[in-house]
């Protein structure tokens, strides 16, 4: 089925460099701990679920383009699904953040990891809320999103948690 028609290309205009006629707007943390709507959603669901749940995951990206003038969506998944696609687990601790309760310590470590992986299956629940968040956007935004950088997943799956100072000599071994 086809996407509905862009009526709102304002940010793509601006990050081709075209002329805008003004400046694009979007939030990095769209759906977040500033919306009560969020919360509520939170409350009742783990972090990984609501990722791994297209319905859940389109809700939360919606719900801000809803509250303000926004001129993109971002759907709301996570850098951490790649490592659960890998075959490693991610906690997500209250108040702390992700922790891998077996992070790779070594180079023979990668070889525990699944490889190689069928993307299709094991991310197909990232596809289905891009697909289903597309068509709920009607066209009035498009959706934009991240995706982290090699040394930021290299960090997260060597390190079990967040971004720390690391002697670059651990990361090229």
């Amino acid at each position: 089925m086809a996407f509905p028609k862009l009526t709102n290309d304002l940010i793509l205009r601006a990050a081709r460099g075209e002329s805008v006629e003004q400046v694009p707007v979007w939030v990095m943390r769209q759906a977040g701990r500033y919306l009560q709507e969020f919360q509520d959603v939170r409350a009742q669901h783990d972090f990984f679920t609501i990722c791994r749940t297209p319905e859940l995951a389109c809700e939360v990206t919606l719900q801000p383009i809803k509250k303000f003038s926004l001129d993109a969506a971002i759907i709301f998944s996570d850098i951490l699904v790649v490592p659960q696609a890998l075959g490693m687990t991610v906690e997500m601790i209250q108040g702390k953040g992700p922790h891998f309760p077996t992070p790779l310590n070594s180079p023979t470590d990668v070889k525990s990891l699944k490889y190689p992986v069928d993307v299709n299956k094991e991310l197909n629940y990232v596809f289905s809320a891009i697909s289903l968040t597309r068509h709920r956007l009607e066209g009035k935004v498009p959706l934009i999103g991240f995706c982290g950088a090699p040394v930021s997943f290299l960090i997260f799956v060597l390190f079990t948690t967040s971004l720390y100072i690391v002697d670059p000599n651990v990361i090229h071994d």
